[in-house]
């Protein structure tokens, strides 16, 4: 049959990955198209009759069209960029697909310059459009393909409109706006306070105005349900400080002003001990960074007030589920910490708490009296290659004579995506074939987002996926399975549904962090890096990343010492004070350390740039002498940290 009986839909499009900026001139992220991969059609509607010039009615089955991806990301065709389709909504045909998709798109095996990219499969309406030829009315999958959304809440953007540019005041006491369209106002006299001054809120709501009672109003609903059970008796108790309390804030007889001697304000450090402080007149301390880097916040005194009291808990000492709290003088708890990080105020509970950096390090130096234990992530140099008795964490653990457990999670291999992926940081978005997994064995899956993973290893990732628990596994040809790890009940699955570890560091533990050497990738090591630090910071636990090493036939100077550079100069930019240069110390003092006399080898290494072969076991791993000198200087550094105070 001609093809001309028909009408057709010309189908376009481009697949890409946007990655971390590489080696160029500029910051920003790079796009690498994809150069591997088939694209296939799947027609929604699979039979289909139509009438045939010249050669009577006919009916068609419809078949898939597997397309490919060319070196630039196109999806192509017999060696041609586009795909032609059969047009499903064209009267030419019956039945017409009247509304809704036309075709079902999947994509398989596409990769980026070898790097796997998951793309889920999508339903989309595929059409000939206008009286064009096809080639000028293109379906551009990428302007019709939908994208999941993240676990975000979405924000709705509606058409611009007009706003305040500028506010500005008159010669005769007036106040004047300008908006962003140019117009110019006057508002009205400006709002004054008691007495005609300009200071104070009260001047704002001054009567019983409309202004008061919206306020009002407002206060009542969003303060009354969060105030919490002990201060809500107390007002139960004596309805006046209900009353006392609204005539105060709307006066400004209680507002703190600058001038009030109370008000804590930074002064000039004047003693060796502080670096900088916040004192009252008085000279007290509220809050302060000493000269040795640690910090000081100034504990509540509320004993006096309502029966209110403040204490400290120490789960070394029985009282396992709180790490601080304030509690009345029954025992009630209206604010704290439990040690799993949660936080509880009131009868409303959160599921964790972010810090900046500031009370983050206020936050460890306050739970390190609590802290559990120690882990160290990474790849074979944390695991111990290289020597058969002795490993840094071991090395780590004995110096600090066993004061807390020291756990070795180190896996000889694993690129810094798969680490990051073992605690739980890297976020991997997983989409079961089929929506659900089966009551037993494996079920093929594709993961988001494209890590740098090891394809001729097979990895072992245990944890759960949508409540389910299991091992996700991915094989030597880069394809992923999940394996439910009982019999049990099918489960549906949504698309994109993250992927728990049950390797994640339990809350109240020291890391350390040491990956990358498996894929000295200056685009994807940081980025996983930068992962984990935002996972451990939000739980305020200490945290210490080291950095890649530079193998001995990396000497100063070579491509590959120059590559490992640009990696752990992001790791020190990302890690900041976290970042310890062991690198560096090694190189220096590693032989001192272990009381190694160094040999002329030994010399010529530190001159290049390069650890002392002394201290190795091959061209990149460490010997006994090695992991046990940097285990003895790991636990000097996390003692001046104050991990285990």
């Amino acid at each position: 049959m001609p093809d001309s009986d028909l009408d057709y839909a010309f189908t376009t499009g481009r697949l890409g990955i946007a990655a971390g900026d590489g080696p160029d001139d500029g910051d920003n992220p790079d796009i690498i198209w994809c150069n591997e991969g088939k694209v296939t059609f799947i027609p929604e509607q699979t039979i289909t009759k139509v009438s045939a010039a010249g050669g009577g009615p006919a009916t068609l089955g419809q078949a898939n069209i597997v397309a490919d991806i060319d070196n630039d990301g196109h999806i192509t065709y017999n060696g041609k960029r586009g795909v032609w389709l059969v047009d499903l909504t064209s009267e030419k045909i019956n039945p017409v697909i009247a509304e809704g998709a036309t075709h079902r798109v999947e994509f398989s095996g596409v990769k980026a310059n070898g790097v796997a990219v998951a793309f889920p499969p999508v339903r989309l309406r595929l059409t000939r459009h206008g009286d064009g030829d096809g080639e000028d009315n293109a379906n551009d999958i990428t302007r019709l393909m939908p994208v999941n959304p993240g676990a975000s809440t979405p924000i709705v953007v509606g058409p611009a409109g007009v706003s305040v540019a500028r506010l500005e005041t008159t010669p005769d006491g007036k106040l004047a706006y300008t908006l962003s369209d140019g117009t110019e106002e006057i508002a009205g006299d400006l709002p004054v306070g008691p007495g005609g001054s300009n200071e104070g809120v009260a001047g704002y709501i001054a009567g019983d105005g409309p202004t008061k009672t919206a306020l009002s109003a407002a206060l009542a609903q969003g303060v009354a349900p969060i105030i919490p059970p002990l201060v809500a008796s107390a007002l139960a108790t004596d309805p006046t400080i209900a009353e006392q309390a609204a005539a105060l804030a709307q006066s400004d007889a209680g507002l703190a002003r600058g001038t009030d001697p109370g008000m804590p304000r930074a002064v000039a450090a004047d003693t060796d001990e502080w670096a900088e402080v916040l004192t009252d007149d008085s000279g007290r301390v509220a809050s302060g960074t000493r000269a040795d880097g640690t910090t000081y916040t100034a504990r509540l005194e509320v004993s006096e007030l309502m029966g209110v009291e403040h204490r400290y808990a120490d789960p070394r000492e029985g009282d396992g589920e709180w790490v601080e709290v304030i509690t009345d003088a029954e025992g009630r708890i209206a604010w704290g910490i439990r040690a799993d990080g949660t936080v509880r105020v009131g009868r409303l509970d959160s599921p964790g708490i972010t810090l900046d950096d500031a009370a983050t390090q206020a936050l460890r130096t306050r739970m390190g009296q609590a802290l559990r234990g120690i882990v160290g992530f990474g790849d074979s140099m944390t695991q111990g290659v290289g020597s058969s008795t002795t490993t840094y964490p071991s090395a780590l653990a004995a110096a600090i004579q066993n004061a807390v457990p020291v756990i070795n999670r180190g896996v000889s291999g694993q690129t810094s995506s798969e680490v990051a992926l073992r605690t739980g940081a890297l976020e991997i978005l997983v989409t079961v074939t089929g929506r659900a997994i089966p009551p037993s064995g494996p079920v093929a899956v594709t993961v988001i987002p494209a890590g740098t993973w090891r394809s001729a290893w097979t990895w072992t990732f245990p944890g759960s996926l949508a409540g389910v628990p299991g091992n996700l596994v991915k094989a030597t040809d880069g394809s992923w399975t999940f394996t439910r790890a009982a019999a049990g009940d099918a489960v549906t699955v949504p698309p994109q549904e993250p992927f728990k570890s049950s390797q994640q560091p339990p809350a109240m533990t020291g890391v350390i962090y040491w990956a990358g050497r498996n894929n000295v990738d200056v685009n994807i090591n940081p980025r996983d890096l930068r992962a984990v630090a935002t996972q451990v910071r939000r739980l305020g636990a200490p945290f210490l990343v080291l950095p890649v090493f530079n193998a001995q036939n990396e000497p100063s100077g070579s491509a590959g010492y120059t590559n490992v550079a640009t990696v752990n100069a992001r790791y020190e930019e990302i890690a900041g004070a976290d970042y310890f240069d062991a690198r560096r110390w090694i190189i220096a003092h590693g032989l001192e350390a272990a009381g190694i006399t160094p040999t002329a080898a030994d010399t010529t290494a530190v001159a290049e740039d390069r650890i002392p072969p002394s201290l190795m076991a091959d061209n990149l791993h460490l010997n006994a002498s090695g992991y046990q000198a940097l285990g003895a200087k790991l636990a000097n550094i996390i003692t001046r940290k104050g991990w285990l105070a």
